[in-house]
């Protein structure tokens, strides 16, 4: 197994396809072709599987115009903007060279008080997902594709992470803290499991 071949899977799947898939999900490419290389795939079945986790991604699409430093919280949560994102981030990310790191963090905390990285938990925390391959793979790539799902993902979640207060009373186990969420009237109820339960009402 060839963390080559892992790299170069990557960034093939990062030039040629959208972080959302033609039926508006979000990709498991890197996610898959990570785990799978750390599982020990070898570099055919890596190979082999990466083709076919492909045939479910979608190509970029145009955007209706270019994401730049001076507008590019305007669009977050318009998925139309998928490849303007990827490329605002990706100039981002390339342009600080060896520091790509510190500006991912940057962007992923810029704007205060409600900086981008409240919004990772949205998309049924894929974006989150992705912060972890790409920091564990050291993967420029992969981080870009996090800011890019962070953003076109962006949505009223990140509302919840932006209101928390610290704690008056310290912390609580998890069975308190599971009682207290189920007695929450704050809290929506659903009747049914459903991706649609995630819509904002």
């Amino acid at each position: 197994m060839s963390r080559i071949l892992l790299d170069k899977l990557l960034t093939d799947s990062y030039a040629r396809y959208q972080v959302l898939d033609h039926r508006g999900f979000h990709t498991h490419t890197a996610h898959h072709l990570a785990s799978l290389h750390c599982l020990g795939a070898t570099d055919e079945r890596l190979e082999q599987l990466g083709k076919i986790m492909c045939k479910e991604n979608a190509p970029y699409e145009p955007s209706p115009h270019e994401i730049t430093s001076a507008n590019w919280r305007q669009s977050l949560g318009d998925e139309r903007f998928c490849k303007a994102y990827r490329d605002f981030f990706d100039q981002q990310l390339t342009t600080s060279g060896d520091k790509w790191c510190e500006k991912f963090l940057e962007l992923l905390n810029d704007h205060k008080p409600e900086p981008l990285i409240n919004s990772l938990i949205s998309g049924l925390a894929h974006p989150l997902i992705h912060v972890g391959y790409a920091l564990e793979f050291n993967s420029r790539e992969v981080a870009s594709e996090a800011l890019t799902l962070t953003a076109v993902g962006y949505n009223y979640h990140h509302e919840i992470i932006d209101k928390l207060k610290a704690p008056k009373a310290g912390s609580k186990s998890f069975q308190e803290l599971f009682n207290n969420l189920r007695a929450d009237d704050r809290l929506p109820l659903f009747d049914a499991p459903g991706v649609g339960n995630l819509e904002a009402t």
